[in-house]
Parts: structure tokens; C-alpha cells; sequence
């Protein structure tokens, strides 16, 4: 509450830093025998200091219910709201209002920001927590600390599948089929179950030796009924050893 006495001059200033602004200040007057409300209005049209809520009558109390201060100006244009007691100042607080924002205070809500249409700017006035934030939003979902676009760190999440995008430097077991082409691959645990390919399929290094061990019964099929399995030899040695004879 904004209260405004009668002991010497006490009154409502703006300060502006432009030369557009309107103001509307509701108010309620208190006496021992009445209570009355009243409404003071001010369009500004320079860089100057401006009473918006004058002094009170003579034993009379004002309560400042509402104050609500537009931004006419074409730009940026920062405003102050100070309380005059007696020629010196109190500053109550100072906003930057684009154009056809407002200042708005009330009993209830204190001080915000309006943007044109309105809304709230509820970090206009104030910092806020990650906690704070999300009990301002309404379609939240999750928890934890507010993330931007660039380097965030995730704590489990659950993402839905991408549209496009390049996977690299992960780590960990593929539970579900892994399609395209796969790069150098060390499984650190655990054995390929199904290997497809459309094509020719390469099992290790072409400029060195390799030696793939084959563990339990393994079947190596041609998915065609017309198709044929190829086992090509590149280079000078045997193609294919099986049980110690040599095919070439």
C-alpha cells in the first residue's frame, strides 16, 4: 500500500526520461467520518517531473490503489515513480517501457510490467530461481534448472525423436536397432546380434589382419531367394578358412 498523509506536503511524482507518457492514479480518501475514492489522470508530453497523485485535504489520509503509467512514447523511455514528502524524494521504482507498455501497480499484485497487449513481464522488474519460474508457468513439464540453447546439461531426460539432427560423442549400450551406416564400432560388452547390410558388408581393417571368432551356432544369410553369398578375396592370402582347410 501506498499511503499519502496530510502531515505537510506529501505527493506522488513521475519522472520522465521522454516525451510521452499518461498516468491514471486511483485513490481512496480516509477521514474520521467518510471514506471516498477519487481518480487523478496526467498526459505528459515532455522530459520532466510530473505530480500524478497530489496532496491530501486537510485531515485526510490518501490510500493509492492503482497507479497505471503508459509508455507513449516511439522507444524505449524509462520512467520513475518517487513520493514527494515535504521537497525531498523517495524513489518507490524506475522500469524501461517499450512502446505502448505500462507500469501498473496495485494493492494485490505490487509492481509489474504490461506489455502492449496486456500481459504480464514478470522479468521486467525482478530476478527469479529456476523453482520461481516454473511456478509462474502453467505447461511446464519436467523439473530441475532452466536450460538455454547453447552447452545446457540434461539430467535424464526423456526426448522424443528428432526430426533431423547429427548424433556424436555418445556412449553406452544401442538397445534398438541402429540404421545407416555405423563407423568404427568396439562393443564394450555383449555381441552383435543381427548384422544387415545392403551391399557389400566389411569386417575389419583392410591394410591389416584380422581375426573374427565366430562363438555358437551363427547363420550367415543371403536375404534373397535369388541371392548368393560371396566371400571376396582382395588380397594375396586365403578368403576363407573353415576348421583349418583353405578356400581361395
Amino acid at each position: 500500500m501506498i499511503r499519502l498523509p496530510n502531515t505537510g506536503t506529501y505527493s506522488l511524482e513521475l519522472i520522465t526520461a521522454q516525451n510521452g507518457a499518461q498516468s491514471v492514479v486511483s485513490y481512496s480518501d480516509a477521514t474520521s467520518s467518510a471514506y471516498t475514492g477519487g481518480t487523478q489522470v496526467a498526459s505528459i508530453t515532455s522530459a520532466t517531473t510530473t505530480t500524478i497523485c497530489s496532496t491530501p485535504a486537510a485531515s485526510t489520509v490518501r490510500d493509492v490503489d492503482q497507479i497505471n503509467i503508459k509508455n507513449t512514447f516511439a522507444g524505449s523511455h524509462t520512467v520513475t515513480v518517487q513520493v514527494d514528502a515535504n521537497g525531498t524524494n523517495y524513489p518507490l521504482i524506475v522500469a524501461a517501457l517499450l512502446t505502448d507498455e505500462s507500469l501498473n501497480y496495485t494493492h494485490g499484485s505490487g509492481w509489474q510490467v504490461k506489455d502492449a497487449n496486456g500481459n504480464t513481464k514478470n522479468s521486467a522488474l525482478t530476478s527469479m530461481t529456476s523453482a520461481q519460474l516454473a511456478a509462474i508457468l502453467t505447461d511446464e513439464t519436467g523439473s530441475g534448472a532452466a536450460v538455454f540453447a547453447t552447452g545446457p546439461t540434461l539430467v535424464a531426460p526423456i526426448l522424443g525423436t528428432p526430426a533431423s539432427g547429427t548424433v556424436t560423442n555418445l556412449t553406452g549400450t544401442a538397445s534398438i536397432n541402429i540404421n545407416g551406416t555405423v563407423g568404427a564400432t568396439t562393443p564394450a560388452a555383449g555381441t552383435f546380434t543381427t548384422l544387415t547390410s545392403t551391399g557389400n558388408a566389411t569386417l575389419g581393417d583392410a591394410e591389416a589382419t584380422d581375426t573374427h571368432a565366430i562363438k555358437g551356432a551363427t547363420t550367415i544369410l543371403a536375404n534373397s531367394a535369388s541371392a548368393a553369398l560371396t566371400i571376396t578375396q582382395t588380397g594375396a592370402g586365403n578368403a576363407l578358412v573353415v576348421g583349418g582347410l583353405c578356400e581361395s
